[in-house]
């Protein structure tokens, strides 16, 4: 069987046109001897064929080659607008698939001792408008509630609440909702143990530098930290913590957790939280540490920093 090649040769080989043929177009006829020259043929196998693979390949070169010369005309174009060379540049938009709506950081069951602050933690994954409110068995908390406040950071919500022993074993839900009206809540139980030391489980957090009230030996001891100056401008808090298991301390600010990623903040060791001080921030602030196992939840008491002339 004759290849496209060999006939495409075949056919342009033929004689010029001769008085068979006629300049016009309306008179043209081929003659008997191209009148019985077969059709052209393709054919893939043959050698000229280039298969869709190799396409690709040169199409995608072509481009990378051809990139720098369209970033070139776009700057002219772009300085022979008028407008110092800006004109040529130029975006892409790109589909952003939102990440879904979820927690980062849910409630955690807590187990606190009578009249001794505790707090709930609910953060999520969308550092945007996020409205959080919380629930006590059910009915929402109020702004105005006596024993219990919430604090909104970004992406969540702290509450902290004065527990009695009448909300031993209470339920509460943080519901957070996003600008985009997706809803997510998470919940945790609250045990509230009699502030009796023979009441409180063995390994409950205790602060090692907690006092004794003499008028109430029986009290679990509560603890008020010191800020020491070290150099000027620049304290040191000590919060250390012992229990079983060893107990994890966070620090706080006005009853939020501590943004220990601030330059200012610096944790020496398990316990101790240096601050360089900023009379611009620090001014009338309310510092505390949280000590935190398996076994409960105990806080310190507040010290605050104030600027004296």
């Amino acid at each position: 069987m004759p290849r496209f090649g060999e006939d495409y040769h075949h056919f342009h080989s033929q004689p010029e046109p001769s008085a068979a043929y006629s300049t016009s177009l309306s008179s043209w006829a081929p003659s008997e001897q191209q009148r019985s020259l077969p059709p052209p043929r393709w054919s893939s196998s043959a050698s000229w064929f280039v298969p869709p693979t190799r396409l690709l390949a040169l199409l995608l070169l072509l481009t990378v080659a051809l990139q720098p010369a369209l970033a070139r005309a776009l700057d002219e174009e772009g300085e022979g607008s008028g407008d110092g060379g800006k004109g040529g540049d130029f975006s892409v938009d790109m589909y952003h698939i939102p990440k879904p709506f979820q927690f980062v950081e849910t409630p955690r069951d807590m187990q606190v001792i009578e009249e001794r602050a505790a707090s709930f933690f609910c953060h999520t994954s969308d550092a945007a408008e996020v409205s959080v409110q919380w629930r006590k068995n059910g009915q929402a908390i109020l702004p105005s509630s006596t024993t219990a406040s919430a604090e909104d950071v970004p992406g969540g919500s702290v509450l902290t609440i004065l527990p009695k022993m009448k909300d031993n074993n209470a339920t509460f839900e943080c519901v957070a909702e996003n600008a985009l009206g997706d809803t997510i809540s998470a919940q945790a139980s609250l045990t509230v143990y009699e502030d009796n030391a023979n009441a409180i489980p063995e390994g409950f957090p205790q602060f090692r530098l907690a006092e004794m009230e003499e008028e109430e030996p029986d009290k679990f001891p509560v603890f008020w930290p010191l800020a020491i100056e070290v150099e000027p401008d620049v304290l040191e808090v000590n919060c250390e913590a012992t229990g079983d298991p060893e107990p994890k301390i966070k620090w706080f600010k006005s009853m939020r957790p501590l943004e220990l990623k601030n330059p200012r903040y610096s944790v020496l060791a398990p316990g101790r939280l240096q601050i360089k001080i900023s009379r611009e921030e620090d001014d009338g602030t309310l510092y505390s540490c949280m000590a935190v196992n398996e076994k409960g939840v105990v806080f310190s008491g507040v010290f605050g920093l104030y600027h004296l002339e």
